[in-house]
């Protein structure tokens, strides 16, 4: 299993090192030296983290190098929170009063931490990590220029489902074009796997819409699309036309021309040339841009065609469509039962033929629902079905979670993880995060976003904004890159709640890798000793106990209970106070508690507190003054 990368808890430490109040504190208690080398030592190691975790796919190594990051770097911000709690107990009078002792402690604590890292630092030359820039407001990592490149062909009879789909976007291909313009750009929308590519080749390949354009151009333009490489996308363009009509000797000679590197000016008379007058089709293929200006120095270049010159792009993010000025994307829909049924059994049974396999076929459908009509995770699994002949074999992929599967058999979270990787730093813990909810579960906006400022996830840029602003922001770019999904909005247009398609929720479990830990009652005692976030994916009884994993997982930051929606009286919740002494998130809520152990007020790093749904007069011990970070109670 892949180990997270602690992006936004090591960008948090970094901040409270770079942040006045620390320097001031470090200053006070003597310990400012100590502090400036553990944060030049983090951030020598944040430089690599990109590249880190790219690379633990292959190696355990380095697998094992991020776990041992992990547990260094959430000792220091347990260290760091201690130390700043500490110090505003104290007034200003009491600093110099008796400050051996604190001093001392803390200078040791920092000097450990410190120690730590710098032998994680040294390591870096030995796996050859490659620096890249994670500042907190980057886009998102370097594009994978591995992945496969697309074409246009296809042979339609092989597609299942998708002829509505295909109806409806001919009929805005061969649309009456509007008088103020002359290009029209439209864009398929979807997540990983749903089978945008595959309609954009059904209409590429549609007779209408061939005898409709003068000219077609098919361009995959996966990739890092700056102002830079707009000169790139435009020759990826000429080589798609000049393919497309080599038999014109004009033509020709362009193709031979695109054998040399040609400068910018010359590329734009060639695309003028070549669009000057007809009616085209462009098809954009996987684009993942949203720099706008490079997008407008593009379209520039479009706008020679003839009215009804038509752009059909693909993209995951809605974000790219805002870029692009288009109103009314075509948000792809997933597969219906039926549709994904018949694609399913026309690859799992040879020749389709279900019926000579009778035993297979109740098992068969439970698969295709772990797919949710999403084309690619179907062809995966009924592709891994074909060869497996019995029952027992077909029952042990329907009871395990597609992200479980091995990953040489697993093509869907490959596809579905370039989502991830193409997140701004400042997301992707944000996002793992998630997976804490069970599948299906409807995620209220304002809890999530409260949950990720307890955990430090949200990072001020400027002073502008305040942290429940910022955590708005993050929840709408999870939306416009398709993984928060359902979005349901208040009667004044407010969105409130979301939820995550099941693959997408097979994603965030697979890159949350042992950081969280989502429960039932009966195999909470599998709690790993190293995870940080637990939840129940159902409501405890009153007769539940705190397993002994749970109690061992000292380093636990988050315990909530999304589904307990029925009140049952608990005492075991004081153990889970006593115990888990770095919680920052802790959900009580109907328990039919009415006394909190006073152990609470050693909870020092707590920020979160739920006790909603239990005795109208809960007594609250004294000791909760002690609480000085907590945020909601």
């Amino acid at each position: 299993m892949v180990e997270a990368i602690p992006f936004g808890t090591a960008a948090d430490i970094l901040m409270k090192l770079g942040s006045s109040t620390f320097r001031e504190l470090g200053f006070i208690y003597g310990v400012n030296k100590e502090m400036k080398k553990l944060e030049n030592t983090l951030s020598t190691i944040k430089a690599v983290l990109l590249d880190a975790e790219e690379k633990q796919e292959k190696s355990h190594l380095v697998q094992d190098w991020i776990r041992k990051l992990n547990d260094v770097v959430y000792d220091a911000d347990d260290v760091l929170d201690a130390f700043e709690t500490k110090a505003r107990q104290h007034q200003v009078r009491d600093f110099f009063s008796k400050p051996h002792a604190f001093r001392y402690k803390m200078s040791r604590k920092l000097r450990e931490i410190r120690e730590r890292l710098d032998e994680i630092a040294g390591d870096i030359s030995k796996f050859n990590f490659r620096e890249r820039s994670v500042m907190i407001s980057d886009m998102g990592a370097e594009l994978n220029t591995e992945r496969e490149e697309t074409h246009s062909f296809m042979v339609e009879e092989t597609v299942i489902g998708r002829k509505r789909e295909k109806e409806e976007m001919v009929e805005f291909l061969m649309c009456t074009p509007s008088a103020r313009e002359n290009v029209s750009v439209t864009a398929i929308v979807g997540i990983g796997g749903l089978g945008k590519t595959t309609l954009a080749k059904m209409l590429y390949n549609d007779e209408r819409v061939v005898n409709y354009f003068d000219t077609k151009m098919w361009v995959w333009a996966y990739g890092n699309f700056d102002v830079k490489s707009v000169a790139v996308l435009a020759e990826k363009i000429l080589r798609s036309s000049a393919t497309n009509e080599l038999e014109d000797s004009e033509f020709y000679h362009q193709h031979i021309l695109l054998q040399k590197k040609l400068l910018m000016e010359e590329l734009q008379i060639l695309i003028r040339k070549k669009l000057d007058g007809k009616r085209y089709l462009l098809v954009l293929d996987d684009v993942w841009n949203v720099n706008r200006e490079s997008w407008l120095k593009l379209n520039d270049l479009l706008k020679g065609g003839a009215k009804g010159s038509k752009i059909v792009v693909t993209t995951r993010s809605t974000k790219v469509t805002s870029v692009m000025d288009i109103d009314s994307p075509f948000v792809l829909q997933d597969l219906s039962e039926e549709e994904s049924w018949t694609l399913f059994k026309q690859l799992a049974f040879k020749h389709g033929r279900e019926e000579e396999h009778p035993e297979l076929v109740p098992i068969g459908r439970r698969i295709v629902k772990k797919c949710q009509g999403v084309p690619l995770a179907i062809r995966t699994l009924g592709s891994m079905m074909r060869y497996k002949a019995n029952a027992s074999e077909w029952l042990s992929i329907q009871n395990t979670e597609i992200w479980e599967l091995p990953k040489e058999e697993n093509d869907i979270l490959a596809i579905l993880k370039l989502s991830y990787d193409h997140m701004p730093i400042y997301l992707k813990q944000c996002f793992s995060y998630c997976a804490l909810f069970p599948k299906g579960y409807e995620i209220e906006k304002k809890l999530l976003i409260e949950l990720w400022i307890a955990q430090g996830y949200i990072h001020l840029p400027g002073k502008q904004r305040n942290l429940e602003e910022i955590g708005d922001i993050y929840f709408k770019e999870l939306v416009e890159r398709s993984l928060f999904q359902e979005v349901k909005d208040d009667v004044n247009g407010n969105v409130i709640s979301c939820h995550l398609h099941d693959l997408i929720h097979d994603l965030s479990r697979a890159v949350a890798g042992s950081e969280c830990s989502i429960c039932s009652v009966d195999d909470a005692g599998n709690i790993p000793e190293r995870v940080h976030h637990v939840s129940f994916s159902c409501y405890l009884p009153s007769s539940w106990e705190v397993p002994l994993a749970l109690l061992k997982a000292k380093k636990t930051r988050t315990f909530i209970l999304p589904l307990q929606d029925q009140a049952y009286r608990m005492s075991s919740h004081s153990t889970i106070i006593s115990n888990l002494k770095c919680l920052r998130v802790l959900d009580l809520h109907n328990l039919r508690i009415d006394e909190v152990s006073n152990a609470i007020g050693k909870l020092t790093h707590l920020r979160y507190l739920d006790l909603s749904g239990n005795v109208s007069m809960i007594a609250l011990p004294g000791s909760i003054s002690n609480l000085q970070n907590l945020t909601d109670a």
